[in-house]
């Protein structure tokens, strides 16, 4: 008998501490872990295709692999704004685009107008994703004339 009264209440205490242990509306999903900020365009807006924030690993680009997006934020000459949700613990370069609406080819469809970086050797200034640091802001610019049909890599002087 003593051994049904102990598993009776180990039972309804089991039972009481699943009851007060249900959601209470809030969430606890942890860091937000996003990248985000303005592209400041100047130049006029493109009569075809689309321009493009476009996230990349930091080695794909490294290596010359400019086929291989992680994600991407649409621009529009209304929305200048963009946010990248999610995103690991990593490092990142940042690149403006348009994309070509007659190339459907992912390697060679996006032409870069500007980046995240410098005019000088690297060029490309790394978007560092960490646990302490995982609320980015990054601001773009770039210039709507530099883009160009016959070259990936689009700049003035080429």
């Amino acid at each position: 008998m003593k051994n049904k009264i102990n598993l009776a209440l180990v039972t309804l205490i089991g039972l009481l501490l699943i009851a007060c242990s249900g959601d209470d509306g809030t969430e606890n999903s942890g860091p937000s872990f996003q990248i985000s900020g303005e592209a400041t365009l100047s130049g006029n807006w493109p009569s075809d295709g689309e321009v493009l924030v476009v996230m990349f690993a930091k080695t794909d680009v490294d290596q010359g692999i400019y086929g291989n997006a992680l994600d991407f934020e649409l621009l529009t000459s209304e929305d200048i704004n963009y946010t990248f949700e999610d995103v690991s613990v990593g490092d990142y370069y940042l690149i403006l685009s348009w994309k070509d609406p007659n190339d459907p080819e992912p390697s060679t469809n996006q032409h870069i107008f500007g980046y995240h970086g410098t005019n000088q050797p690297p060029y490309y200034t790394t978007v560092s994703m960490t646990e302490e640091d995982n609320l980015v802001e990054v601001n773009l610019s770039g210039n709507l004339e530099l883009i160009c049909d016959d070259m990936i890599v689009c700049f003035a002087g080429f």
